[in-house]
């Protein structure tokens, strides 16, 4: 879907992923849920108008998933660092076009999502 999205993103579209990123990084993760919201819309730049509403779907549950499974535990510091430095990556990849870049940052990026839940959850049961 990234790869997709790098080859009919506009000037437009990379201006909005820009400042919602901008956005997320002058509230530093410090509302929780204005973050997932803004994550949520920066992620929905690059996926609303694929073409494939299976694979958007799929997307979407996994999304939410992950917030369900993550909500009530606070992103740690070297998360919110990654986080900023994948998105960014992302932004960088799309205004180079640069198709295989921008999925290799989205797969870092969920990589990195999925590893930091895993990691607060069983930070949790120990306590």
């Amino acid at each position: 879907m990234t790869r997709w999205f790098v080859g009919i993103a506009s000037d437009e579209e990379v201006d909005r992923l820009e400042k919602i990123q901008s956005e997320i990084e002058r509230l530093n993760f410090a509302d929780p849920e204005r973050n997932r919201a803004l994550d949520l819309e920066f992620h929905s730049v690059i996926y609303d108008r694929h073409y494939n509403r299976d694979a958007y779907d799929t997307w979407r549950k996994h999304l939410d998933l992950l917030s369900i499974f993550s909500s009530g535990f606070s992103v740690a510091i070297s998360r919110r660092t990654a986080v900023v430095h994948e998105h960014r990556g992302i932004i960088d990849c799309v205004k180079r076009q640069d198709a295989d870049g921008a999925a290799a940052m989205v797969a870092s990026h969920v990589e990195g999502s999925c590893q930091h839940m895993i990691e607060q959850l069983r930070s949790s049961e120990r306590t």
